[in-house]
């Protein structure tokens, strides 16, 4: 994984947008709203495969998260008994929370954890924060979110580097995106 990196120089926030994938444990917008602590207005569903997942709109901002400057946004999670950070950033959150180090030291039952989960900012467009799952290809990520492949190549350099085609499940990808009327995907 791969965070959107920022100067921490000078404050830059924007809106930006979080694709969640649906599973057995989040089906519902109100769930998914109180997950990301935001107004179930701030979800649009989205077709995928089989199954409708959700984009979700949220504030983006520049600050350092143990060592990393990048973009986050941050969110509250309360942990229950059995959880750890990696199957609540995978199954709550698509994959999309930014390890601390201290995971084992905070996930304790009964408490509230700030998850900081990638998200990005460009000038003069929309990105969408996209985890990739099984059968994807640029091209379909792209067709999906009214995007194009040069576009993702362009934000993703880091990540894809050499192999800028190849995409494997669970990567984190920001996906630059088309406005239509002030609203993602028209």
């Amino acid at each position: 994984m791969v965070p959107f990196s920022c100067s921490s120089i000078r404050t830059t926030t924007c809106s930006a947008t979080l694709y969640h994938i649906t599973t057995a444990a989040n089906t519902t917008p109100q769930q998914v709203a109180a997950d990301y602590s935001v107004s179930p207005s701030q979800l649009k569903p989205i077709a995928h495969l089989d199954r409708q997942d959700l984009l979700v709109t949220v504030p983006c901002a520049c600050q350092g998260v143990n060592g990393t400057v990048a973009y986050f946004y941050d969110t509250h999670y309360a942990v229950k008994t059995g959880d750890t950070f990696a199957n609540v950033s995978a199954e709550v959150y698509s994959g999309q929370a930014w390890p601390t180090g201290d995971e084992a030291r905070r996930f304790i039952a009964g408490k509230s954890v700030t998850m900081n989960l990638l998200c990005g900012c460009s000038a003069g467009e929309d990105v969408v924060t996209y985890t990739v799952q099984d059968g994807d290809t640029l091209f379909g990520v792209a067709t999906m979110l009214a995007s194009d492949v040069k576009g993702i190549q362009r934000l993703n350099g880091k990540l894809l580097g050499n192999s800028s085609d190849f995409i494997d499940v669970g990567e984190v990808l920001f996906v630059p995106v088309t406005i239509n009327n002030g609203t993602l995907l028209g």
